[in-house]
């Protein structure tokens, strides 16, 4: 066993996985879970910068009105493509949405009715907190959705995109562009 695989089977046991699940999966998709934890922060920091700079305004409904399907969708299909599981494709979609889901339910409360994603960053701190937070339990909870899925090689992929630059810097720009150019309309 190597010095990297007790520290991941600590943390997964922190996290409440089982070691039996983790044997399963292998250590390659704990730390997928692990990295679901820097998601919320990340997408909210490139959405802010992104359509702020932009004049765009995007509040947490813009979810279900319009992003989930113009902008989720496609960057899933990149993923898949990225990481070689075409197969797993609606799978993700449905396992991020019903994560983000989940955390519009817990946090939205931490948001004022005027609120928007380029308020003053003091004011959006409840709500990035609460996101943060809950991310890796709602990712736990939401896991029998892409377990199948799940191998040693997929996860090691998934993990290296959700942290890339590919990600963060071309393809997350790309589909949210779409949304940057009818944020007005919206």
């Amino acid at each position: 066993m190597r010095l990297g695989q007790p520290l991941t089977l600590a943390f997964a046991t922190c996290l409440g996985v089982s070691p039996g699940v983790v044997a399963i999966m292998g250590t390659s998709c704990i730390s997928v879970l692990k990295s679901m934890g820097q998601v919320p922060g990340l997408l909210l920091e490139n959405v802010r910068r992104q359509s702020c700079e932009a004049g765009c305004e995007p509040r947490l409904d813009i979810w279900d009105k319009y992003a989930k399907e113009a902008v989720l969708r496609p960057l899933v299909e990149d993923g898949a493509k990225h990481c070689e599981a075409p197969e797993s494709q609606e799978a993700v979609f449905n396992f991020l949405d019903q994560i983000f889901q989940k955390i519009k339910l817990q946090c939205s409360e931490k948001l004022s009715s005027e609120s928007h994603f380029c308020d003053h960053p003091e004011r959006l701190k409840p709500f990035v907190d609460c996101a943060k937070a809950n991310a890796i339990p709602n990712s736990i909870s939401s896991l029998p959705m892409v377990l199948p899925y799940m191998s040693e090689r997929t996860c090691k992929n998934t993990n290296d995109y959700a942290t890339s630059s590919q990600l963060w810097e071309h393809d997350f720009p790309k589909h949210l562009a779409k949304y940057i150019h009818q944020c007005h309309e919206l």
